[in-house]
């Protein structure tokens, strides 16, 4: 469970560091990217400390669920964030520019990048 807040407590300081920068740089654009930067946030954490839930809960069972777990946590995650991502910018004009995408590809992979190395450190110790 400490790894969960880890998790929280990092993106929620890599947004805090990127929205901060788009904020001081972008004078023109501070809503869009604001609201860019949340929604993908929120899109790319909520799949992945359900992951980390989910592969907290299989550490108590047989090693070889760990992997399946893994497997289908990054399923689910890609197919929740593309999904819901291709659902807003189709459906909602705010979310129709290209910016968002960009937004959620950075959050995405930093999250993905966190998770990964918070799981692998779980491993070692």
């Amino acid at each position: 469970m400490r790894r969960l807040g880890i998790l929280l407590a990092g993106s929620l300081l890599f947004w805090g560091l990127t929205a901060g920068l788009a904020y001081l740089l972008w004078e023109n654009q501070r809503e869009v990217a604001l609201g860019y930067s949340l929604t993908a946030l929120a899109l790319c954490l909520i799949p992945a400390a359900g992951t980390m839930l989910w592969i907290h809960w299989s550490a108590m069972n047989a090693p070889d669920q760990q992997l399946v777990t893994a497997l289908g946590g990054t399923g689910i995650r890609m197919f929740f964030v593309l999904g819901v991502g291709w659902m807003l910018s189709s459906q909602v004009a705010f979310f129709g520019r290209q910016t968002f995408w960009i937004w959620l590809l950075l959050f995405y992979l930093f999250v993905l990048a966190l998770e990964m190395i918070l799981l692998v450190g779980r491993k070692e110790a």
